[in-house]
């Protein structure tokens, strides 16, 4: 009960001159009594009488001392109230004995009562042996109402002659908490499960089990066996705690813990983890309980088997049921035990080796190295456990419920955005931007956290390896080292080592708390006849008969390998997970079509954006207005069936008259009557960009003249590329290593300055007749004799016309046509808009070359180096703008600019080229959990770290990359041992493990270099192209299949086994023939969710058709 703030306490120290005892007691009194009692000195200053008012009452601050160290040594609140009980009772005991050794003492005068307070009496003390000093005490006493001190530090009374005796050690307060029915985390708790619950488990104990539950049809069965199955329980629950302790004194005796104990300060100087093993009497003593707890819990065990039961359960079957039963139940707690046990032998074995090491009798400087070093070890281990704890919240989305604090209490906008003033699309917008904000901090966050932790690891590590050395230097010089220095070191790595062996196991104990990350499952139909169809196509290239007995065999056999794959069921687990995100997606399918939203994927990211239609359509309107680009055809009327005869009409003459190149021209290229459709306009939108701005794409893929689009394309961009090839950047890699030739070549300066600018809606702003008369100029400079592969330059602009001219494309329930540009998403738009940048971009190009200047464009953004002042090429850059009206530029001068995906700075006169990542790009990649075979999730992270380390100049750089990427992997549900993995194989497989361990510098600018210059997946693909269509024209056999998740994971193993058993163990063919594999994966979230496709009766001409 708290006490009056007005009030303040005396301690009085009363000392009988009989009894040579002495009490302490606490006395009340309030400000009314306190100026009563100053009156004869004189009134108090306010100032003092303020000060006495600040102070304020904590408690009883000697017994909150005393429940701390309770708490330290391990226990619980009951036992720390017993123990308190306890204590009071002795005090109560002792008071009575020593109360009757004090004569003429009044409880009454030691502490007033109300109405002497309340009547303002000042103390008074009526017996004359009783001696009173008054003194002021550090601490405040809060008083009952009854004016009783509340704690037990209030009034205690000792004797000074006679010690207090304690009235229970803390061995037996510990004795008589495990007398008591022993809890644990992992033991079942049978009694307080449901009924229903406690059915399910039962079942499932046994094959037969279900017969046996049956029975159970009334509550006093189901209570007698719940009953036995918690004793029994209890039972097997000792057994393990006794099997435990033998143990334990089984490892005191083989280690020599009681024969040979070692000091308490030894210990603790060398970070011994178990201080103090029990004694053998302890020991003994403790067994002995255990054993009497068993004892009579099996005593109890057997008088309830005694008691009658119904005469349809068998006492001998529910004795085998709940066996297995509670067997089955504690395979958790079981394991737990056998922790214990190892954690036991790693304390005991840590002590034999500290033994060992002082034994060989070290210097004192070997000593101080020793321990150092296992300081050091203990402390690394520490900061990987933290890391790994870390990453597992990460990769299983279980973060502190600290961060979600940042989600509320950080700011004011989510409070704001709910007033109804502000537009429903902007406060979306808003909001989307807040929690981006707070993503992004949160994500900084945890990145800087993990790049601390690992550099406090290195350090820990430099540490151990700098006392290493001073070790061997301590020899002088000797070669061999000295033998009893080779013994100190051995030792001392001997404890190192047992001291990560333990931390291992209690760190997989701590992430175990954690659970699994979910792995999706998703059956589809069977596959069986595309996989047979892909066998007959196969043998008959390899000229082997699908007709024959074996091959029906095989076939026989491949079906059913699928009819038992498809049929297995799937764990629970699993199929629980599948069902939820099949009626997850049903859900929001059903709110996206009753709602008025749009979800499209975003503009150089994979997630998806999610927006009002209504602002979509205004957008969309907005961005036809300003190019002025779109027509829309007034007559409503489908031109698909017009743009079909324009094509044949152009191009049967040509394929007739072999005006065309007919190796390049395929069979598909023709347009279709019965399929072909009019292509469809939809925009995505562009998150990174202020305002959100939306990208026209036009979906044309079977459109009339697709097939010819594909045709100059083909047909072109060699050509191009090849041509510009000096101008040209292929992606960031290739960027990187033409501005590293800039530096190497002495041009890179200090004042060297790095511009880049983008071109504006370059697609639909080049003009038609400027586009076809660069690409007529293109051709004339570049073929041979006026002719592309055999054809005409006459006849490939007559090509390029009829793309332009069959822009067509429906949107919003409306036909309009493409008037300006090319269409986004026809293949040889890009090829023509190219032709007319390379036709503008010459008077620029001459004169970086003329300064012996970098010039280089990826498609519509430049990049380009200077060293003249700002103003000069800002002056330069206006020029630039102005030649071509449909030509408009946004620039960025700089020492350091974002190009691609790169990030370069010229850092006086140093390049630094990093990985560059948008503001507004989010941390997906491929989820692990997607159905895709494992070894494309391991190409995910080679391809990651590759990335890295070829854009990445400098070690300080890759290693922050290097750091985004785990945590990307662990967001995206990358297990972390599966990252550190195939992290280690990678390093390891280029021999610079040393790069990730100890940021060797030297290695890493030989991997920069290494990489650098290797040829990407491209590059190898368009030189090894014609290769591996010869090598794969025979020999192999490609099989195409769905791959997923469950039972179909290990389908490419077996269905070798089964090609292996027909085909080449017995009888085998004279083709050695391969068996290739190629997988397709199932929709995804995009493709499920998006919905860009307009109905088909207005994508074809229904009335044509029909």
């Amino acid at each position: 009960m708290s006490r009056n703030p007005d009030d303040h306490e005396n301690n009085k120290n009363v000392q009988t001159n009989d009894t040579q005892s002495f009490i302490v007691f606490v006395q009340p009194t309030s400000n009314r009594e306190s100026g009563t009692k100053n009156s004869q000195s004189g009134e108090k200053s306010s100032k003092d009488e303020a000060k006495k008012k600040k102070n304020k009452c904590r408690g009883n601050r000697k017994l909150q001392r005393y429940k701390a160290k309770l708490r330290k040594r391990g226990f619980n609140n009951e036992a720390i109230t017993a123990l308190i009980n306890n204590y009071n009772q002795a005090n109560q005991d002792q008071n009575v004995v020593q109360e009757s050794t004090i004569p003429n003492i009044n409880r009454e005068h030691l502490v007033p009562i109300d109405n002497q307070r309340t009547n303002n009496q000042p103390e008074t003390s009526d017996k004359g042996n009783i001696q009173e000093n008054v003194r002021t005490t550090k601490r405040k006493r809060a008083t009952k109402s009854n004016n009783i001190t509340e704690s037990l530090s209030q009034i205690s009374i000792s004797n000074i002659v006679r010690k207090r005796p304690r009235s229970k050690t803390m061995d037996n307060i510990q004795e008589q908490q495990e007398l008591n029915e022993t809890t644990s985390d992992w033991k079942p708790k049978y009694l307080k499960l449901s009924d229903q619950i406690f059915k399910q488990m039962l079942s499932k104990s046994l094959s037969d089990a279900d017969k046996f539950v049956q029975l159970l049809d009334t509550s006093e069965k189901l209570k007698y066996v719940r009953t036995y199955a918690h004793l029994l329980n209890n039972v097997f629950y000792l057994k393990l705690e006794e099997s435990f302790w033998e143990h334990y004194k089984q490892v005191c005796i083989s280690e020599s813990i009681w024969s040979s104990p070692m000091l308490k300060n030894i210990a603790k100087e060398n970070n011994l983890f178990r201080f103090k093993f029990k004694t053998q009497v302890q020991l003994e003593k403790h067994y002995q309980l255990i054993q009497k707890r068993l004892r009579t819990t099996e005593n109890n065990l057997n008088q309830y088997k005694q008691q009658p039961i119904h005469e349809s359960i068998d006492i001998n079957t529910l004795s085998t049921i709940m066996t297995a039963f509670v067997r089955q139940g504690q395979h958790k707690l079981c394991a737990e035990f056998e922790r214990k046990k190892l954690i036991l032998q790693f304390d005991a074995i840590d002590h034999r080796l500290i033994k060992t090491f002082y034994n060989l009798n070290p210097t004192d400087d070997q000593i101080r190295s020793a321990k150092i070093i296992w300081q050091a070890a203990q402390s690394k281990l520490h900061a990987e456990e933290q890391l790994a704890i870390l990453k597992q919240r990460i990769y299983t989305k279980r973060l502190p419920s600290s961060f979600n604090i940042l989600d509320h209490s950080i700011d004011n906008v989510e409070h704001l955005l709910k007033q109804s003033i502000i537009n429903r699309d902007k406060s979306a917008t808003l909001s989307f931007r807040r929690l981006k904000t707070i993503a992004q901090f949160k994500y900084d966050i945890m990145t800087l956290e993990m790049t601390t932790v690992e550099e406090i690891i290195r350090s820990h590590v430099n540490i151990i390896a700098d006392e290493k050395k001073k070790l061997i230097a301590s020899a002088g010089g000797q070669v061999p080292i000295p033998k009893s220095l080779v013994q100190i070191m051995n030792a001392i790595a001997a404890r190192q080592s047992n001291m990560v062996q333990r931390s291992q196991c209690i760190l997989k104990k701590k992430l175990s708390v954690f659970d699994d990350a979910p792995m999706t499952i998703d059956m589809t139909g069977a596959v069986g006849a595309n996989i047979v169809q892909s066998f007959k196509t196969g043998l008959t290239n390899n000229c082997i008969s699908y007709s024959d007995q074996r091959t029906k065999d095989f076939f026989t056999a491949v079906e059913n390998l699928l009819r038992r794959l498809y049929t297995t069921p799937l764990p629970s687990k699993l199929l629980a997970r599948t069902q939820y995100e099949s009626r997850l997606i049903r859900n929001t399918r059903h709110h996206i079509k009753k709602s008025n939203i749009i979800i499209r994927p975003t503009d150089k990211s994979k997630v998806l954006h999610l927006g009002s239609v209504h602002d979509y359509h205004r957008k969309a309107l907005q961005y036809m207005s300003e190019t002025n680009a779109y027509n829309e055809i007034t007559s409503g009327i489908n031109p698909c069936q017009n743009h079909l005869q324009m094509v044949l009409t152009l191009i049967d003459p040509m394929l007739k008259n072999k005006d065309i190149n007919l190796q390049l021209w395929k069979q598909y290229m023709r347009p279709n009557a019965a399929t072909i459709e009019l292509a469809h306009l939809y925009f995505i939108p562009k998150p990174h960009k202020i305002g959100t701005p939306l990208r026209p794409i036009v979906s044309s893929i079977k459109a009339a003249a697709t097939g010819v689009s594909h045709f100059l394309d083909i047909l072109l961009r060699p050509m191009f590329n090849q041509v510009t090839k000096a101008t040209t950047f292929i992606n960031g890699i290739d960027f990187v290593r033409q501005i590293e030739n800039y530096r190497n070549s002495g041009r890179l300066l200090p004042t060297t300055l790095f511009v880049t600018f983008d071109i504006t809606n370059l697609y639909t702003m080049i003009p038609r007749h400027g586009a076809i008369a660069a690409l007529q100029k293109f051709l004339s400079k570049h073929a041979d004799n006026r002719r592309i592969h055999g054809m005409t330059i006459d006849t490939i602009t007559r090509l390029a016309r009829l793309v332009l001219d069959t822009n067509c494309f429906v949107y919003n329930n409306k036909y309009y046509q493409q008037i300006r540009g090319g269409a986004m998403g026809s293949p040889f738009t890009m090829t023509l808009a190219n032709v007319y940048m390379w036709e503008w971009e010459q008077t620029l190009l001459e004169y970086q070359r003329s300064h012996n200047e970098m010039y280089g464009r990826y498609i519509d953004d430049i990049f380009m180096t200077t060293n003249l002042s700002f103003d000069e090429i800002n002056v330069r850059l206006i020029e630039a703008n102005q030649q071509d009206e449909n030509i408009r530029l946004t620039h960025t001068i700089s020492s350091k600019v974002e190009y691609l995906d790169v990030l370069v700075e010229n850092d006086n006169g140093q390049l630094k080229t990093s990985v560059y990542h948008k503001l507004a790009a989010e941390p997906y990649i491929l989820p692990f959990s997607s159905d895709h075979p494992r070894h494309v999730h391991r190409s995910t992270i080679n391809g990651r770290l590759i990335r890295a380390i070829r854009l990445c100049s400098h070690l300080d750089d890759f290693d922050k990359e290097r750091i985004n990427i785990e945590f990307t992997l662990l967001l995206n549900g990358y297990p972390p041992k599966f990252i550190n993995y195939n992290f280690n194989k990678f390093f390891q497989k280029h021999n610079v493990l040393s790069v990730m361990e100890n940021l060797d510098n030297i290695m890493y600018e030989q991997l920069h270099r290494t990489l650098l210059y290797q040829p990407t997946i491209k590059e190898r693909q368009q030189h090894q192209h014609e290769q591996q269509q010869q090598n794969i024209q025979s020999k192999d056999l490609f099989i195409h299949y769905t791959f997923e998740s469950g039972p179909l994971v290990n389908f490419t193993k077996e269905l070798k086994h089964l090609w292996n058993e027909h085909y080449i163990n017995k009888n085998p063919i004279k083709q050695n023939i391969r068996l290739r594999f190629g997988t397709k994966s199932n929709k995804n979230l995009c493709q499920l969710l998006v919905k860009k496709k307009p109905s088909k009766s207005l994508l074809r001409d229904v009335i044509s058709s029909d």
